[in-house]
């Protein structure tokens, strides 16, 4: 069940990411290329005893330091995957080694590894407010799953933090345009894939 539940956030992660890259100007086949390195993003937890991600409260310091190995245990994963190549324009592979490597690094620097996102290739920190997003929106061992209303204001909450001030009005803007309350929305499709509870 927790397997089926972790792909389930990661094809979620991959679609929004791949709708967020269009939404920032990426040309359609570079979006799929985001998106694919995102659905990969913690590929490396598979690597990480399920006692730790499964853990109903908070992790121990020495938990935690076990925990954050998944980023770079999922970059050694992918990077045998392809031929070597540079950036988005360049390959699938050095997208995802810096997706996986890098996915919880805030824009303003801290958390895993101390990088500032906002050294990186701004798609890393796009995914990582995807991947932010649907964490809050998904239920885990040690939450309810978040409303919409709520994930939204805590993104908004983290601009200039934990995320690029200028991702955070471009998924907003996203959210507007693309109508979660409409029927037929791509966006609602891909937020309803984990049973999402809007209140």
């Amino acid at each position: 069940m927790q397997n089926l539940q972790m792909l389930n956030e990661n094809q979620a992660v991959a679609q929004l990411s791949e709708m967020f890259a269009l939404e920032l100007g990426y040309t359609p086949s570079q979006a799929r290329l985001i998106g694919k390195a995102a659905e990969l993003h913690d590929i490396g937890k598979v690597a990480i005893c399920p006692t730790i991600i499964n853990k109903p409260n908070r992790l121990t310091s020495s938990e935690r330091e076990t925990m954050k190995m998944h980023t770079k245990i999922g970059a050694q994963m992918v990077a045998g995957l392809c031929g070597r190549n540079s950036g988005v324009g360049g390959g699938f592979r050095a997208a995802a080694e810096l997706v996986c490597l890098y996915h919880h690094e805030w824009w303003s620097g801290g958390d895993y590894w101390g990088v500032e996102a906002r050294s990186l290739p701004i798609y890393i920190n796009a995914v990582a407010l995807v991947d932010t997003s649907v964490a809050l929106l998904f239920p885990r061992a040690y939450k309810d799953p978040w409303s919409l209303t709520e994930t939204l204001n805590h993104i908004q909450s983290r601009s200039g933090t934990q995320f690029s001030p200028y991702l955070v009005d471009a998924f907003m803007r996203m959210i507007k345009e693309k109508g979660v309350g409409e029927e037929n929305s791509s966006l609602r499709s891909v937020l309803s894939c984990g049973k999402i509870v809007h209140r």
